[in-house]
Order: C-alpha cells, then structure tokens, then sequence
C-alpha cells in the first residue's frame, strides 16, 4: 500500500496484540491513507481485527483481516465501503489553520465510531437563563478575537461543543471550545477570559461512542433540534447496548464548522464509553493500550505460497 500511486502518508496503528487461543494471535488496527490521485486528496480510514493461526514452529500459516465496516462475506462489501460508507472518500481536505484536537479512531463501524481523545484545556460557559447558546457562542468569540487579559487573537479551533450532563430538564448545559496547540496541552498558559462567564478548564479524555447527525439545520442559528438529537441518541444508545458497551448518560453535540470547505458544517453526537461487557470483545481491545513489547510474527511460510 505505501507503493501505491494511488496513496500517500500511509499509516498503520496497532492498537492492541492478544492471544485468543492456543496458537491464535489477535492485533486491533487502524489504517489511514491520504488519496493522491484525487484533488482534494482525502484521507480515508478503515479499522479491523487481523487474526494469526501459528503452527507448531510458531510460524503464521494462515492470516485472516476482519473489517469493522463490511460484514463478512457481504458481496463487494470492501467497495462499497470506500465509495458509498464512512471511509471520507467524499470529504473535503481539512483547513490546515483549523486547530482540531488529535482523535484516533479506533472502530470505524456501520453505525458509529470510537474514537480516543487525550485530556485538554477549553474555555467553556455554563448556560442558564440569561445566558442562551447563541449568547455564549459570541461570547467565545469574543474571547479568541481578543477580548482577554493579553489582548491575544488565539488561532481557530473545531469542534464546539454542547455538552450535556444528563438527559433531563436539570441538565447543565455547557458550551465548550478547545483551546488550540500548546494550550491545549497545558505547555502554553492560555489568557485569562474578561469575560468572567467565560472559563478556563482541563478536561478529560477518553473513548467516545461517535455518531453522524445528517438532518436539516435550523436556518436561524445553523443548529439541529433537541427533538434530533435525542432521537439520534436513542437510536446510538439501542446499538450499545446490543454491542455490549456500557455508556455515561452523559452526552456531546460536536458541530464542525468550515474544516472540511467553507460552508461545510457537520454535526455529531458524542457519548463517553464507560467500559465493556465481555461479549464486546472485538470493542475491548479498541480501548486496549498494552503493548507485547519485541513480539515478531515470522510469515515466511504464507511467503512461501504466494
């Protein structure tokens, strides 16, 4: 793949190496690769299991690649997933002067992501009564155009969040940007918000269950109905469970404003994966961080028939 004409910055994660069973390895990967041949040259992203049968020299005799979006055995499945599916084929090449913090998606599947993001520091603002969305997005605004103990204009930065502490009419509602580069990480002291509605906070990382929210916006402020995104959390929510993955109640709507081509704005919703139910499996070892340090499969005999 790294030879191909067709693409480009080619990377390989592996998220987790187990034995499964006797003479059985399993790894969890990633694979991403920009598409040169296009002009937008898009990175595409696909996820799976690569299973290894070993034979008594410890030698792998057979090696079976498991994708998360294509069924097993669905007819052109592979295909289907890189022109019609979630690979991002069709999506735009993201603006470099975006800051977007690191993701890693670790399942790309049919229906939902999940992805791993590290700790980082946002500037948020609690809404309540005298303070609506559209009140706390322009105050954010104005914090990153300027208005701040420096005096700075900090560099653009995706997604917003609305985040929401529970699905009830008590819910704290809070809007959330991240703060770019070394601020985000903390290597960088941030400007002190004048507007004191406005906060600094560190905020943790983690898994999260993805989902895209294709639906019609409101053509006042661009944004989608409560009505949506609670139905669309139900809907991620019955497939969870079914996978075997349990969850917060707890939940984010992330909107992506102009980082894939001006007046591209996507929205998806965001809920924390608290652990996994062993019938998860497959799930367990996305969040898997171990390392089998100096493990070597030798493949010479699958060489041998090629």
């Amino acid at each position: 793949l790294k030879d191909s004409p067709f693409s480009s910055n080619v990377l390989f994660e592996t998220h987790d190496v187990s034995v499964s069973g006797k003479g059985m390895v399993r790894s969890r990967w990633t694979l991403s690769s920009d598409v040169k041949i296009l002009p937008w040259q898009p990175r595409i992203v696909f996820t799976g299991i690569s299973e290894y049968q070993l034979n008594e020299e410890g030698k792998v005799c057979k090696h079976v690649d498991y994708w998360d979006s294509v069924k097993e055995g669905e007819f052109l499945g592979g295909w289907r997933d890189i022109f019609i599916g979630g690979s991002r084929l069709w999506q735009g090449r993201r603006d470099p002067t975006t800051y977007l913090p690191e993701m890693t998606i670790l399942r790309r599947g049919k229906e939902y992501e999940l992805r791993r993001i590290d700790d980082s520091f946002c500037a948020e603002i609690v809404l309540n009564r005298t303070t609506t969305r559209v009140g706390a997005i322009k105050a954010m605004n104005k914090y990153w155009t300027g208005y701040n103990t420096k005096a700075r204009i900090i560099s653009p930065s995706q997604p917003t969040f609305i985040s929401v502490s529970e699905p009830s009419s008590q819910a704290t509602v809070t809007v959330r940007s991240f703060l770019p580069g070394a601020m985000a990480t903390g290597k960088e002291t941030s400007p002190e918000p004048l507007d004191k509605k406005v906060a600094i906070k560190k905020r943790a990382g983690g898994i999260f269950a993805v989902r895209r929210i294709s639906t019609q916006l409101d053509p006042l402020d661009e944004w989608i109905s409560t009505e949506q995104v609670y139905e669309i959390r139900a809907q991620l929510l019955d497939r969870l469970m079914e996978d075997g993955v349990r969850f917060r109640q707890d939940f984010n709507v992330a909107r992506f404003a102009n980082v894939y081509g001006s007046g591209d704005i996507r929205y998806e919703l965001w809920i924390p994966v608290e652990s996994f139910e062993m019938r998860a499996a497959s799930l367990i070892s996305a969040s898997n961080t171990t390392k089998i340090s100096g493990l070597k499969l030798d493949f010479s005999v699958l060489d041998e028939e090629l």
